[in-house]
């Protein structure tokens, strides 16, 4: 399944985005989940209501993906895998909130899991997506 409001780049109509993520959010089993973007260019950043939780995403198209949670919602994490089609890199804790990461390109993820190794204000980082292998 395509999802748009990662792989393409949107129009700049909160409408629009909101519409895409919305739908993409329905079809994978968040019915009832509603969506509020607060910025409609690169980076995307969209509130998302679902019953009474409420989490942010970010996303740059066919980049990357961050997602800030209140608390472990694995049904949300295992929504957002399946749509984006690819391993998060990295889970952590920043604030009191939960941050999930999916990076694309190989060498965008390699960099970012290095930024995020140096950055001390993050708890309990987890690397999830495996490390390239050691060309020999």
């Amino acid at each position: 399944m395509r999802n748009e409001w990662f792989y393409e780049q949107e129009p700049p109509s909160r409408f629009v985005i909101q519409e895409h993520l919305r739908q993409a959010l329905w079809r994978m089993g968040l019915g009832m989940a509603w969506v509020e973007v607060e910025q409609e260019k690169p980076p995307y950043r969209a509130v998302i209501y679902w019953y009474d939780r409420r989490w942010t995403l970010e996303w740059e198209p066919a980049r990357y993906a961050r997602l800030t949670l209140p608390e472990e919602l694995p049904d949300v994490v295992r929504v957002m895998e399946l749509m984006l089609g690819f391993k998060p890199l990295a889970r952590y804790r920043q604030e009191g909130r939960l941050v999930w990461e999916w990076w694309r390109r190989r060498a965008e993820r390699e960099a970012r899991w290095q930024e995020l190794t140096q950055q001390g204000e993050l708890e309990e980082l987890e690397r999830l997506y495996p490390a390239l292998a050691a060309a020999g």
